[in-house]
């Protein structure tokens, strides 16, 4: 008499990502994947964008036409494109009267067409470094104030200056000269 002692072997079933995965490496994305994705992204937002922008070009031409901001309420053409610069969406125009639109768009002209007068800007910066510096030198501190000014009047230039050289500011620029914003932020990094 013969006595078999095998034991049987049987292979535990196959688990279902092992028929299409072998390692981690498996599951890495290419770089031609992931470039190809991006760019796929790109074109597909260049091709969503493409409408607002040329209605954007549209508004930006007529608009050179008004003399005013108020003016571009009577511009033919142009109504869609105010409303979507006042903020309102597509689906927001089908519920939204008449009075609703023409209100958020006389508030696209108030608060961003017709900003105050430079004039204005910097007597609120001038009244916010004051208190800036009032509350430091409680404290017995002295900050470095700067102001940085996009439309600087004749007027306003002359105030800043004197504040520079009174040692009331520490340094000053005007954003639409680029040698000047570059030679203040060096400054700001030195600090």
């Amino acid at each position: 008499m013969r006595l078999r002692l095998e034991k049987s072997v049987t292979e535990p079933p196959r688990r279902p990502y092992q028929n299409h995965l072998q390692s981690s490496d498996d599951l890495v994305t290419t770089y031609e994947a992931i470039r190809a994705g991006f760019v796929a992204l790109a074109l597909e937002k260049n091709r969503r964008a493409t409408p607002h922008i040329e209605q954007a070009r549209a508004l930006q031409s007529a608009a050179s036409q008004a003399k005013t901001p108020a003016d571009l309420l009577h511009i033919e053409g142009i109504e869609s494109g105010l409303l979507t610069a006042a903020g309102l969406s597509d689906k927001s125009l089908d519920y939204l009267q008449p009075q609703d639109k023409r209100e958020a768009v006389d508030g696209l002209i108030k608060n961003f067409l017709e900003p105050a007068g430079a004039d204005e800007h910097w007597k609120t910066a001038r009244a916010a470094l004051d208190r800036i510096r009032e509350a430091f030198s409680k404290a017995g501190h002295s900050p470095y104030t700067f102001f940085i000014g996009a439309a600087i009047e004749k007027k306003m230039a002359s105030e800043i200056w004197g504040q520079l050289e009174g040692g009331t500011l520490s340094n000053a620029a005007n954003l639409n000269k680029s040698d000047q914003v570059a030679s203040i932020s060096r400054w700001l990094c030195t600090l």
